[in-house]
């Protein structure tokens, strides 16, 4: 169970395997305790979704302590879990014959009091309840459902449990919504959401990382659910108030797991509790030793897992004891956002969902496969947030997404794209000349100022002013004036540094990409990284930049540009980083966090590692980077090939260098979407520095460069890899 809880599958299965080999060896045949294994089989089977599978098992569970002769121990949760994991996927399955089966053995033969005394058994009562009024309720016989669900709220009241009240809620919002109450399942939608927010205020702090991301996981799908309700009740007369909750919500739960891990650092490093300090040093330690042993060739898988569990207990006492991160009580709204816009501008909060089904027989009370887009535009004078949906987002995701990249990596024309990804939310912005967006979904996967309007001939980065953040309550943020002129600067890394690295020059068989070659996590560090000496050329002409501004400059390459020298940045206003970047997919069968699947290549990493190496590998992935001191910093440059890219969470955002930096406090993050030209983007960076340096505002200084790319490098494969986040 403790790989089960740590997302290790491959270890949960050959420990549930070899435990069921054991009792099966050692303990008589009718033994209830051989059960135990099968049923964590089930569990493992259920978190992979393998329906069939788990089935099986539970079915054969359930034999087994039905035959058990095992004395004076009744296995009584036990069976509960088997009958309660049994009909979830039945419900999900949607087999009504055998639900009425599994119900009933919940109910214990009729009485669900009379035959139990274990208060945790008892406790799951309103549960059961809830359950039975979901199958009436998905069945159709709506009075029914009514009055388990009314059974369902008595009890919970004295046996109380969030997970239970979530489910109860949920049912009665679907259940005035099966009888076209649209008033009262908005109601109770609302109800729904507002709880999860409650709970959040309750508990979330006091959470690990791990445990706030499946948190999030269940908050999610309900925010959905209400998101999937106004698309089908789009028309109606409260359809604006509908509106301001979805993105009140967004506001809410976009920003939820962006918890500023270098606050909490500053907290502690500055109180006086050493023992604090000694458990986040030692935090900041394993989580450095994890990340590095996936790249080693030979992995420890035991130690891998023995190294999360310590780091998610260690999380649990830092965020328990800590102040930092107790904020979630503050009520932020659209009415805030709108507060701090101008004429001619507007907040976008993009959201994707699915389309959920109340009528369809093969799709009843399901989230059906078509993908929509909900867009929520708030203006100056704006009375409600205004919304539509973009209803081909299914075609987004696959058809136009692949053309578009096609014509940016081909270099070639796109004159599909622009009517596709930004036509409808044009038309419902007249007169708006500055747009601060918050994506999700593909839209974090396109630069929007790269699509070019066919009726004008202009791409929209001429036509409008766009301010990507990751959430429009970045709106609220103040504004930060460049007071402390110092800058760091890495470039050219020497890959490896245990002996003299042969200098290349910079001639026509030079690198012109700065790509990785393998995409293999376990032969990683074992590719031969290409020198990049376009890098230096870049941050030697930046310095240069710099110091006629009278800007202080540490300048690093070679055995300098190393990981050691970066992690102990602090708050250093402009944190400029030059050299290969990478996101490597999952392989089949793999659970790699993602965040330790993105990074950056620095001095060293070719070198031969010891055991005591993690500190300083050469590789700093955006696990790591999560812990970096970017209190006070700026502006962030990554400049390398797809440090925007990641694994897309919906209603999240990017898992990558972009989530790990932004995280570690960075105010603002210039990244890339595709693989970046060495040249153009050496001229794109001097062209950005040398207008902000000038005076320009950031966003302003990023435009005109791409603008005077423009002239030099017509296509937006040269001048519009790169977009700037954070307001």
């Amino acid at each position: 169970y403790l790989y089960l809880l740590a997302n290790n599958p491959k270890k949960a299965e050959h420990y549930f395997t070899l435990s069921q080999t054991l009792r099966e060896k050692n303990l008589p045949r009718r033994s209830v305790f051989r059960a135990y294994p099968v049923v964590g089989l089930a569990e493992l089977a259920i978190k992979q979704h393998e329906d069939d599978k788990a089935l099986l098992l539970l079915y054969k569970a359930e034999k087994m302590m039905n035959r058990a002769t095992t004395s004076f121990y009744s296995g009584e949760s036990l069976y509960k879990n088997i009958q309660f994991n049994k009909a979830e996927l039945l419900f999900r399955k949607k087999d009504y014959k055998q639900l009425p089966r599994v119900i009933d053995k919940l109910f214990s033969g009729g009485s669900i009091f009379a035959l139990t005394s274990n208060n945790e058994v008892r406790s799951q009562v309103p549960k059961v309840f809830e359950m039975q009024a979901r199958y009436y309720l998905e069945t159709g016989d709506l009075e029914k459902a009514e009055e388990f669900l009314k059974k369902a709220r008595a009890f919970s009241k004295t046996f109380r449990s969030s997970m239970t009240d979530f489910s109860i809620q949920r049912t009665g919002a679907l259940l005035h919504w099966a009888k076209n109450d649209a008033t009262a399942s908005a109601q109770a939608l609302k109800n729904l959401t507002g709880s999860y927010k409650n709970f959040v205020v309750d508990n979330f702090s006091s959470m690990s990382e791990h445990e706030k991301e499946d948190f999030f996981l269940l908050l999610k799908a309900d925010f959905d659910l209400l998101n999937a309700f106004i698309l089908g009740n789009q028309n109606h007369e409260q359809a604006s108030v509908f509106f301001e909750w979805a993105y009140n919500n967004q506001l809410f739960s976009k920003a939820l797991l962006l918890n500023e891990t270098n606050k909490l650092k500053n907290q502690i490093t500055t109180s006086g509790d050493e023992e604090l300090k000694r458990v986040f040093n030692e935090w900041e330690d394993v989580r450095a030793r994890l990340s590095a042993m996936h790249y080693q060739k030979k992995k420890d898988q035991i130690e891998i897992t023995r190294l999360e569990n310590q780091v998610e207990s260690l999380e649990k006492i830092l965020n328990q004891r800590s102040s930092v991160l107790k904020t979630y009580s503050e009520e932020i709204t659209w009415r805030n956002v709108q507060g701090t816009l101008q004429e001619g501008e507007a907040a976008v909060e993009i959201i994707r969902l699915k389309q959920f089904s109340i009528t369809d027989q093969k799709q009843k009370f399901r989230f059906t496969d078509s993908v929509f887009y909900l867009v929520l535009c708030v203006e100056k004078n704006s009375v409600h947030p205004k919304g539509f949906f973009i209803t081909d987002g299914t075609m987004l995701e696959s058809r136009f997404l692949t053309f578009y990249r096609n014509c940016t990596m081909g270099k070639i024309n796109d004159t599909v794209s622009y009517n596709a990804f930004w036509k409808p939310i044009k038309n419902k912005l007249p007169g708006v000349r500055k747009i601060y967006l918050s994506a999700d979904g593909v839209y974090n996967q396109i630069n929007l100022s790269t699509l070019r309007n066919p009726d004008t001939r202009n791409y929209l980065l001429n036509e409008l002013d766009f301010v990507f953040v990751t959430n429009t309550k970045d709106l609220l943020l103040a504004s930060n004036e460049q007071s402390n002129p110092n800058a760091s600067l890495y470039g050219r890394p020497s890959y490896r540094m245990d002996e003299e690295q042969i200098r290349q020059k910079d001639t026509e068989s030079t690198i012109k990409v700065r790509e990785i070659r393998s995409e293999n996590l376990d032969n990683f560090r074992e590719q031969s990284f290409s020198d990049l000496p376009g890098t230096e050329t870049e941050i030697s002409k930046i310095q240069e930049l710099l110091k006629s501004n009278q800007w202080g400059v540490n300048y690093r390459t070679g055995f300098d540009a190393s990981e050691t020298n970066l992690k102990s940045e602090k708050g250093t206003p402009v944190l400029h980083i030059a050299t290969h970047g990478f996101f490597l997919s999952q392989k089949e069968g793999e659970e790699i966090n993602s965040m330790i699947r993105s990074g950056i290549i620095l001095a060293g990493v070719n070198n031969e590692q010891s055991a005591n190496d993690h500190l300083d590998d050469g590789i700093l992935t955006a696990y790591e980077a999560t812990s970096l001191n970017l209190e006070g910093t700026n502006l962030v440059v990554l400049s390398a090939c797809e440090t925007g890219l990641g694994d897309t969470k919906n209603g999240i955002g990017v898992y990558g260098l972009q989530r790990g930096f932004t995280v570690a406090g960075a105010k603002h993050l210039l990244m890339s979407l595709w693989k970046v030209d060495d040249r153009s983007t050496n001229l794109l960076m001097q062209y950005f520095y040398s207008e902000w340096l000038a005076g320009e505002e950031i966003h302003q200084a990023i435009k005109k460069a791409q603008l005077k790319m423009m002239t030099e490098y017509p296509h937006p494969y040269y001048w519009g890899p790169f977009i700037l986040l954070g307001k």
